[in-house]
């Protein structure tokens, strides 16, 4: 692949979470208004969704704490499964090289978006297991080889709904142990190499 290939890829993608998941956030932020008007009148979003009751360290702790074990998962499945090994190199293919700028982009935008629309707001009105549904939905790929995504998605869905639910409805440790799972990811599957395939083949 061209390196402006590359580039006009990996621009795309860095683009795309700059419009999307802001979107989404502002979105979870409207619902959990009109969800929880009053609450919000007396307390403010930040209160009672980032501050909470519970000391903010102490989910800081348990997002990177879940984190560690969600990537050592990995980390065990790239090296021990084929198949799992063969879906990071087709991904690799297709997010192309990203720079650590743009691990941290995609990983902090996805964090905070879909953690605030789908734990912040979509988990209080439709319960843990629809939002995680949902939540692994909503992560469906197009392409088939791509199918472990979703699966991955939905127990990430209610991993990081439980999360919610044990901090009282903070979202702070699942917006940690999100973004970090999908930088460290990011960052495992830049490191993936591909072999080019000879013409002819």
């Amino acid at each position: 692949m061209s390196d402006d290939k590359i580039f006009e890829k990996t621009v795309s993608i860095t683009s795309i979470c700059l419009v999307v998941y802001p979107l989404m956030a502002f979105l979870g932020i409207g619902l959990c208004f009109y969800y929880n008007y009053e609450l919000f009148a007396a307390q403010g979003f930040a209160k009672f969704y980032i501050f909470g009751t519970i000391p903010v360290l102490s989910q800081i702790i348990m997002g990177l704490v879940v984190t560690f074990v969600t990537i050592v998962l990995c980390i065990w499945g790239s090296s021990s499964l084929a198949w799992l090994k063969n879906t990071e190199v087709e991904l690799k293919k297709v997010i192309g090289d990203l720079t650590l700028r743009e691990m941290v982009i995609i990983g902090v935008c996805s964090g905070i978006g879909e953690e605030v629309l789908f734990r912040g707001a979509l988990q209080p009105m439709f319960g843990l297991v629809w939002t995680s549904l949902f939540f692994g939905m909503l992560h469906f790929p197009v392409n088939k080889q791509f199918l472990f995504y979703p699966i991955f998605a939905t127990i990430m869905g209610f991993i990081l709904g439980y999360l919610t639910i044990i901090n009282h409805g903070c979202i702070t440790s699942a917006i940690v142990a999100h973004a970090f799972v999908n930088m460290v990811n990011l960052y495992r599957i830049n490191k993936v190499v591909v072999e080019d395939t000879p013409v002819g083949d």
